[in-house]
Parts: C-alpha cells; structure tokens; sequence
C-alpha cells in the first residue's frame, strides 16, 4: 500500500489466498485485488482507488474440473483408450491439451481423415459425422483405421459435443479404443464355424451316399 501512496504506483495481485472466519468457522478462500491512486491534479493523490473480487467459488470449480479430468483421464488410459478432440465440424484434429491420455498431436491436424481412416471406410463415416453434427448427436462406430506400420486395424470411436454459452457446438471431445484383436478374434470365431458346418455338410453327404448303397444292396433281387 506504501507503494500507491507514496510513489504513485499501481498494485494488484491475483487470486491469494486467505483464511477468514465467515459463515461461522475459518475458511480457506481467495481474493484478486487492485489498488491505483487518483491524482489530485497538482501532484499529489487525493486517494485510492480500490477492487477486489472474491474468487473462492471460482477456484472450487476450477479444481473440481480437475479432478474430473484427471479421472476421466485415468479411466480412460486403464481402458486402453486415447482421447481426441475435434472442431465444430469435424475438419482438423485438435490438439488433446489437458484431456491427453497416450499419444497425441501438438498442432491441428487438417488431413486426420485421410491419415488415419482406411480408405474402404472414408464414405460410411464421413456419413455417420454428418448426421451427428447436423443432429448434435453424439457419434459412435467402430471402423477400420490406417495403422503407423501400414497394416489395416479396427478402432471404436465415441465422441460428444461440447456446447458453447449461445447453444451451438464448440468442439468435439472423443475417446478411440484400439479393437483391431477383438475384430480379429471375431473373424477367426466365423472362420471357424465355417469351416466346422462346411465339414459337417460334406459328413453328412458321405453318411447319406453310404445309406443310399447299403440300402441299394438290402433290396431283394427282382425276378
């Protein structure tokens, strides 16, 4: 305070923390201050000029959306997943920031879909974004993906939009969990079953031709 009355000079601090005693019992809460001289016109301060806002609440929710990140963050790397986030209509892969979870771009990506949907996808996801943008819907599917060793692997992908204060979309926030050995598995399963009922036919072919020729050879002779 010695700072704006004697040299004339404004101070202002943010968010410090204080315990006071409000609402009954000692709290912890957070003030953001300022404090200018008003120039007498001659030189001189003929007083302050003073602004404090309470942030306590402000910094509660803040540390809350923490703590929610950081468990979304945590369930979503135990699954296995990686979160994204897209812009409004889906045209660059943004930059995950705080929501990383595993690997991720540092700048926006304007080419995402080429890179990284397989090509004999490209029209049924291309559709699936359009209706959930149009719907402000959320958007989920399972399709296949270019892999960075060049194979061909499966991903399922959710993602929801987030809304802005006039109602409209901001942005897109997804998680994509690799499935690529679920798909797998599934296919050899069908494989398998294939090759069980195609070999179970040809059984039953051989069984009924023998039944034809005992049964030909039961017959009594005709005179």
């Amino acid at each position: 305070m010695d700072r704006v009355v004697k040299l004339g000079e404004s101070i202002s601090k943010q968010r410090v923390r204080f315990v006071m005693e409000r609402n009954g019992y000692p709290e912890e809460t957070f003030f953001s201050y300022a404090h200018s001289p008003i120039p007498d016109g001659q030189g001189g301060i003929s007083g302050l000029f003073q602004v404090c806002t309470d942030e306590t609440a402000r910094m509660r929710a803040e540390a809350a959306t923490r703590e929610g990140e950081a468990r979304v963050r945590a369930l979503v790397v135990a699954s296995g997943a990686v979160l994204y986030r897209m812009n409004a209509d889906w045209s660059e892969l943004q930059p995950a920031g705080r929501q990383r979870a595993g690997p991720s771009n540092d700048v926006p990506i304007g080419d995402w879909f080429e890179r990284n949907v397989a090509a004999a996808d490209h029209a049924v996801v291309r559709e699936r974004i359009a209706h959930a943008i149009t719907s402000m819907s959320p958007f989920e599917m399972e399709h296949r993906v270019n892999r960075p060793d060049g194979s061909i692997g499966w991903t399922h992908s959710r993602a929801v939009p987030v809304l802005d204060e006039a109602g409209g979309v901001a942005e897109w926030v997804g998680a994509a969990e690799d499935v690529t050995a679920q798909k797998q598995a599934e296919e050899a399963l069908r494989d398998s079953e294939a090759r069980s009922a195609s070999s179970r036919t040809r059984c039953a072919d051989r069984l009924g031709g023998a039944a034809g020729r005992d049964a030909r050879l039961l017959q009594p002779p005709v005179v």
